[in-house]
């Protein structure tokens, strides 16, 4: 069905242009290609579907109210983007051949090329047709430019950083770089498996009743492996080491 329709919306373009122009346009040459590429915006904009809304609208939220000339009509245009300087022409001559369906620009037809315009203006009717330009237009949607990418390919340029060395890199993203937490003993884990040691803050606060002290690490000879047995001699700083190894 959409293939049909855009066929027979081609085939009322090219019976236009070539009215308008008063020419046979060749089977290779470019235009025609634009010409499909603009008959699926026509009927993106203009034809109703069964709820009663244009593609457009569904799409938008609202209708297509722009003016647009004939398809490959003569017009003027000013070339989008920034002037090279302000003694450029404002207004240059082209062929009109679509839209630019993510902006508000159009695509026009040149001898360079396909490029894109910010602006038309419509020409008087007897200046509408130029058949010289017509066929002098070159490029096709998906090379604008020969030995340039398509017109809706934008190069990317890279801007590499110094290479950073590997130690100077940030922790990757689900690496859990886990903080240095201090050594805690229970009062009825530890010292009642192991007793006090002298010596120790923690022991000796325990020992006072009063409040908790932190351990050093290095009381008991450092953290143990998770099977090394009790050692009734120490304190129960091996035993908080190994919970903290456990993150407990």
């Amino acid at each position: 069905m959409a293939v049909r329709d855009v066929k027979g919306v081609a085939r009322s373009l090219h019976y236009d242009m070539a009215k308008l122009h008063d020419v046979d346009i060749p089977r290779e040459h470019p235009i025609l290609t634009w010409m499909v590429h603009y008959a699926g915006s026509v009927i993106t904009r203009g034809q109703l579907g069964k709820d009663g809304m244009t593609a457009f609208q569904r799409w938008k939220g609202k209708r297509f109210k722009g003016a647009l000339p004939p398809f490959a009509e003569c017009i003027l245009y000013r070339p989008a983007g920034k002037r090279g300087s302000k003694l450029d022409e404002k207004y240059v001559d082209g062929i009109f051949l679509g839209i630019v369906e993510r902006s508000s620009e159009i695509y026009v037809g040149t001898a360079a090329g396909v490029v894109r315009g910010s602006r038309l203006r419509r020409r008087p009717p007897s200046e509408t047709s130029n058949k010289e330009l017509l066929l002098a237009v070159r490029g096709t949607p998906w090379r604008a430019v020969l030995g340039s990418p398509g017109i809706d390919e934008v190069p990317v340029v890279v801007d590499a950083a110094p290479v950073v060395a590997e130690g100077d890199l940030p922790a990757g993203p689900g690496v859990h770089v886990p903080e240095e937490r201090q050594l805690y003993i229970l009062k009825n884990v530890e010292l009642v498996r192991h007793g006090y040691t002298e010596g120790c803050q923690g022991c000796n606060a325990a020992r006072a009743g009063s409040a908790a002290r932190h351990t050093p690490l290095d009381v008991g000879g450092g953290t143990p492996r998770a099977t090394e047995p009790a050692d009734p001699g120490l304190c129960g700083a091996p035993l908080a080491h190994r919970r903290v190894a456990l993150g407990r």
